[in-house]
């Protein structure tokens, strides 16, 4: 492989960085990924398209593959749920959430809340799917009514 150009170099430390500044992830972290990006962008690279600079197309190649990167990472996180944690969320709004929404949202969250790791370690899409499988499993309900009371409880959240 090729040495890379000081310059090009110098180019992926300051996208790295500037990446760290805004999302706090390590730097080496970042600066890793944007070297796999920059090892791509020259591969990718065709001098003969007229109008495109090489640092251009590097520099725009390594950018959207951090914000890739970002993406992905954000959707993989977990979250791990403690029996002893004490969760602030769950006090006087909560209460005051439950109480305004329909008996079959109520449903739901109970559902939730009596298994929360099954569904806190899941990505949003994929816990929404577990409870309407559930709840057409257990309740017999059918998909438009789950996501009717599913419905209800974004409105409800989106109130607060």
């Amino acid at each position: 492989m090729k040495k890379v150009k000081k310059s090009h170099f110098l180019l992926i430390r300051k996208i790295a960085w500037s990446f760290h500044k805004t999302t706090g992830i390590p730097v080496d972290e970042l600066f890793a990924q944007a070297s796999l990006h920059y090892c791509q962008a020259c591969k990718e690279y065709d001098p003969k398209r007229k109008g495109v600079k090489k640092t251009t197309f590097i520099y725009k190649f390594i950018q959207n593959g951090l914000i890739l990167f970002l993406r992905r990472e954000k959707k993989h996180t977990n979250i791990t749920i403690d029996d002893t944690m004490d969760i602030p969320f769950f006090q006087t709004p909560f209460f005051e959430l439950f109480d305004s929404l329909s008996s079959e949202s109520k449903l739901i969250v109970e559902m939730i809340l009596d298994d929360p790791t099954s569904y806190a370690k899941l990505p949003g899409k994929m816990a929404r799917g577990l409870v309407i499988k559930n709840l057409n499993k257990e309740k017999n309900w059918t998909y438009s009514k789950c996501w009717g009371s599913l419905n209800n409880i974004k409105l409800e959240l989106m109130k607060l």
